[in-house]
């Protein structure tokens, strides 16, 4: 089962601004409000294609075992990783306990990211709460003042695809735009190229 971490704060800069997102679809200013979401939902959707983060966001995933079976587990959407905040465990009662960064290593060179045991060192050795007994919290993406490189014009074009055909379609696709819809589908997909690369950029 694939684990979807919860985003605790967002990115503050999109690939996509605004005003470009209008440049292409040749609006006014009355829809910026809409536009905007639609610039959010782009993005969102391109990262959970390619499981990663493109700027600066704070997530956080919950497990309900430690991996006994492993000395490591990665980090889903930590493409790039980072930091980690805190790891957090709750014993069967619910009480809390912080594990301190001492106890495991931060591999931010993996992609996507994961946290390592030392030699030595154990996962706690308690019995958990009976669900999200673990939550990790960290810090993933690509500081957007910063940037190592341009972002790749790719994701952007792909990003401009969803938003133009989510602009003229407001509601779900009917019939008649099933086919534009299943091209629209290959095209993002085939910008994205998220089955062939571990790295967003």
């Amino acid at each position: 089962m694939t684990i979807r971490p919860t985003v605790i704060t967002p990115p503050t800069q999109e690939p996509l601004s605004v005003p470009e997102a209008k440049e292409h679809l040749r609006a006014g200013d009355n829809d910026d409000n809409y536009i905007t979401d639609l610039v959010i939902c782009a993005r969102e959707y391109c990262e959970e294609k390619q499981a990663c983060c493109y700027y600066t966001q704070t997530l956080e995933m919950t497990l309900d075992r430690w991996p006994w079976d492993s000395d490591r587990f990665t980090l889903p959407r930590a493409t790039p990783l980072q930091s980690v905040t805190s790891m957090i465990y709750k014993d069967q009662t619910g009480a809390a306990t912080t594990w301190g960064p001492a106890n495991y290593i931060v591999d931010t060179d993996t992609t996507p990211g994961q946290i390592v045991l030392p030699y030595g060192q154990m996962w706690p050795i308690t019995v958990l709460y009976p669900v999200g007994g673990v939550r990790v919290r960290y810090i993933a993406g690509t500081d957007p003042t910063s940037p190592a490189r341009p972002f790749p014009a790719r994701i952007r074009h792909a990003m401009r695809l969803l938003i133009g055909h989510w602009y003229e379609n407001r509601e779900a696709a009917t019939i008649g735009t099933l086919m534009q819809s299943g091209e629209l589908v290959i095209g993002v997909h085939t910008l994205l190229a998220f089955d062939e690369e571990p790295n967003c950029f």
